[in-house]
């Protein structure tokens, strides 16, 4: 969903809520100010719960708009019988869930996104922060399980 706002180069604000939530976290502060690429980069690469939540925020208002926004997705790709979501991190809840076949369905609609494509090409992504500091995000392309046989 996150995607077809495009506008990748704009800047976002992390909230006091987005700075605290539960889960895995990439480390942001309050009032910090992140482009949307990178959130983007720190969301997927390093599963980061607050990175999802700053981009949901700063799309739309809230994080109970954004996942509105996702099940309306589910419901154009005809999942919303077989799928729901609760909230825009992935957090546990017995109303949210997704089966796999639909995972898949959702990973062929995103496809279509340049900067998406890119994003599961990279290993390695590093992030340059005001004041010089610099954060390397990591992640092991699926293609090398499947290339040494695990």
């Amino acid at each position: 969903v996150a995607a077809e706002f495009g506008n990748f180069d704009r800047m976002m604000t992390v909230s006091e809520a987005a700075a605290a939530v539960d889960g895995s976290q990439m480390g942001l502060l309050e009032e910090q100010t992140i482009s949307f690429s990178d959130l983007l980069y720190m969301m997927l690469l390093k599963s980061g719960n607050d990175a999802a939540t700053v981009i949901a925020e700063n799309l739309c208002g809230s994080t109970e708009k954004f996942v509105e926004l996702m099940n309306q997705k589910l419901e154009e790709l005809g999942l919303s019988d077989s799928a729901h979501f609760t909230n825009c991190v992935g957090l546990y809840d017995e109303a949210h869930y997704c089966p796999i076949y639909d995972m898949a369905i959702i990973m062929r609609e995103i496809a279509d996104y340049e900067l998406l494509k890119e994003l599961g090409k990279v290993w390695m992504y590093d992030m340059n922060h005001s004041g010089g500091r610099i954060t390397s995000l990591t992640n092991i392309p699926l293609s090398r399980y499947v290339l040494s046989g695990k």
